[in-house]
């Protein structure tokens, strides 16, 4: 039996917020290769109690529960479902590892703007750590759209162009770095995955970051995804 087989075979809870960020790239992953699974969206009271109980062991979502037992952080668990599946090849893994971590760079970036503090989050709380100002945040905007994204994003585009004729990341063949900048790029350019004030149309000069935006957003399991019906929150994400 295949790895992607035995996948399929298992009991596969993935729980997230009811947003795309760090859990559709991995939702993706398991859609486009046919791995059933429980799209199961929490809203932040479930999360507060789920730190609670000690069931989220850092206290945040993405969480993927498989057979009961639960295994967390965004990168590893995408990292593992490309692994079962033909997403993350050996071959390739070295070169699509360098794009998640680039967009990691950015995203790690943007947490100032999007907490409205200069340390994120409590990671007892979730609270803001050391809140910016009006001005302060304001400022993390403008530098952010002048300076930090254009630069980052002209590291990427030229990276990619170097590395591959494309169409994807890493060639003729889709990976799970094709599913992170997608949905990195898409959020960025439609202001949702952003926070507000962040330019949406700094993409513009990036064409090999669109090439890879256009020919993921076109497959057939992306589009299929894509106009399915939302799934309505869980009431219950665990046992306490």
């Amino acid at each position: 039996m295949s790895a992607s087989m035995e996948l399929a075979a298992k009991s596969i809870n993935l729980l997230y917020l009811d947003a795309k960020a760090s859990a559709e790239p991995i939702r993706l992953a398991l859609f486009i290769s046919d791995i059933p699974f429980n799209d199961v969206r929490v809203s932040y009271a479930q999360i507060a109690s789920m730190r609670e109980s000690g069931y989220l062991p850092f206290g945040q979502v993405p969480a993927l529960e498989v057979d009961g037992k639960v295994y967390v952080q965004s990168q590893a668990i995408l990292r593992w479902v490309g692994r079962q599946t033909r997403l993350y090849p050996n071959h390739l893994q070295l070169q699509a590892d360098q794009v998640d971590e680039a967009l990691a760079d950015i995203k790690h970036s943007l947490l100032p703007a999007w907490y409205g503090a200069v340390m994120g989050r409590n990671p007892t709380t979730g609270e803001p750590l050391l809140r910016l100002d009006e001005q302060q945040r304001a400022m993390t905007i403008e530098l952010l759209n002048s300076v930090v994204l254009p630069t980052r994003l002209a590291q990427l585009d030229r990276l990619l162009t170097v590395t591959s004729d494309g169409p994807f990341v890493c060639g003729e063949e889709m990976t799970i770095a094709d599913l992170s900048l997608y949905v990195f790029a898409a959020g960025l350019q439609d202001g949702t995955g952003v926070p507000p004030g962040i330019s949406t149309t700094i993409l513009r000069p990036f064409s090999r970051i669109l090439k890879v935006l256009h020919k993921v957003e076109n497959h057939e399991k992306v589009i299929a995804w894509n106009n399915r019906a939302s799934p309505a929150p869980a009431e219950t994400t665990h046992n306490s």
